[in-house]
Order: C-alpha cells, then sequence, then structure tokens
C-alpha cells in the first residue's frame, strides 16, 4: 500500500506464497473490505488432460482491509486469504 500516490509502496501483504499465482485483480467495496481475485495453477502448456489435472486449477478471492496490509498480517476478524472460488474438476460426459 501507497501513502504517496505510488511513489513508493512501503506496506505489504502476502495474500498466497504458493508458487504460480497470477493475474491479481482489486476492488474496495462499499463495506469497506479489499476484494482481490486471483487463480493459482492455471495449467498452461500442457499436453494433455492428465497434466492438466495435476495442477490446482483455481481461482481464488482475498478479503482484506487497509489495516491488514498496514500490519502485515490478517488482523480483522471478517478478512480472509486463499479463498476458493473455483477448481477445475473432472466432469463425465
Amino acid at each position: 500500500m501507497s501513502t504517496d500516490d505510488g511513489a513508493t509502496w512501503q506496506y505489504k501483504l502476502l495474500l498466497d506464497e504458493r508458487n504460480q499465482v497470477s493475474y491479481p485483480d482489486g476492488v474496495e467495496a462499499e463495506d469497506g473490505f479489499l476484494y482481490i481475485t486471483y487463480d493459482r495453477e492455471r495449467g498452461c502448456g500442457k499436453k494433455n488432460l492428465e497434466e492438466i489435472y495435476s495442477e490446482a486449477r483455481e481461482i481464488l478471492y482475498a478479503k482484506i482491509t487497509e489495516e491488514d496490509i498496514l500490519k502485515g498480517k490478517i488482523s480483522n476478524n471478517g478478512s480472509e486469504l486463499k479463498c476458493i472460488v473455483s477448481k477445475l474438476g473432472k466432469f463425465i460426459n
């Protein structure tokens, strides 16, 4: 989080420490929480379904506050990290 219009970024909160996490997008909602969506292990570049299913293939969200970012950890009762929105499953026709 920046307090000088983006010149520096002093405050940080790691949303997900795992590998292959990318494409974050966020919004500040009327309830004061910051909602950030991102994906993990998309499975890009895989050669077959077996390889694709070996990846998490998840879309997740984090619900945090500015206070959480200032402290560098979850400190609000309503905040949460690594919440799964969608996960690729095996479907049978």
